[in-house]
Parts: C-alpha cells; structure tokens; sequence
C-alpha cells in the first residue's frame, strides 16, 4: 500500500472539476452552492483563478456558532428589539462575502506532490482538503480524504482480484 501513496501523485488522483467562487460572492450564495452541488468548500480564486483562500463547512459552522451566541443574547431582549435584531442579522448574512471568512492563507501542494506527502499535510494541519496549485498560485484541483478513500478502495479491489 505504501508503495502505491508513495508512487501517485496528487495530479493523479485529485477531482480537478471544482467549483470556485470570488472573494465578492456573498456567503448566502457560497452556501447555496455548496448545498446544490453538495460540496463541503468552495476554493476563493480572483479572475485569473489564483488561489486567494478557500470557504468550507467547518468555516461555516463557526458563524453558526458566533450568531447562536448573538441569538442567545437576543433572547434577554424585548420582541420589538429581537426583531429589529434577527432582521438585521439575515440582512448582513446577505451582505457578507467570502473574503471576509475564507480560511487564509490556505495550505497547498503541487501537481507533483506524491500522495505520502500530501496526507501527511493534511494530518499535520488538520484539513479535510488541498488544493492543488500550479506555480503561478492557480488552482487546478482539489486532493480530499475522499480522493484517498477512492485510491484505497481501487488497490484493494486490485488486490482481491
């Protein structure tokens, strides 16, 4: 199995058909997509598909956990005033834009990166995902534990042949 991680590389085995937003696409819209096109994080590239950072669910989670927190004091307050509140809480939901949540800066490989390598930076810095990066900062794709699971599953399917 080793020999397989050690002699793949992440151009191989990454899914390089990734959805991207703007730093402008608003998180509502960024939440939207995810949830259509069922992806746990959208990659932040500018007009030149450079890499600016990267917005995903567990970034989404802490918001939610912030605004519980704002909601919880809300709780204290008259019904007028929570109204007022609440309203003003989704109306900045719609203003906000990924830019200003994305994870940033976000750890990357290389085309080349063999896939040792790679799991072994998604382990040290507790992410789910990479994205694969040309020399100019591009993203060309995107290595997940799910990209691992598939080359996993595919040697041991090799094997019990």
């Amino acid at each position: 199995m080793s020999l397989v991680i050690d002699e793949l590389k992440a151009a191989e085995v990454m899914t390089n058909q990734v959805i991207k937003v703007g730093p402008q696409t608003t998180l509502v819209d960024a939440i939207r997509l995810m949830d259509d096109r069922r992806v746990s994080a959208l990659p932040v590239v500018d007009e030149n598909e450079v890499l600016l950072g990267i917005v995903s669910v567990t970034d989404l989670i802490g918001i939610a956990r912030e605004l519980q927190a704002d909601l919880d004091e809300l709780a204290r307050l008259d019904d007028i005033s929570k109204h007022w509140l609440i309203t003003l809480l989704a109306a900045d939901g719609e203003n906000t834009v990924v830019e200003e949540v994305m994870t940033e800066p976000v750890v990357t490989i290389s085309p080349e990166t063999n896939l040792a390598t790679a799991a072994y930076e998604m382990v040290r810095t507790h992410v789910h995902r990479l994205p694969v990066v040309d020399d100019h900062g591009k993203c060309l794709g995107l290595l997940s534990t799910t990209d691992f699971i598939r080359v996993f599953a595919r040697s041991k399917s090799i094997q019990t042949d």
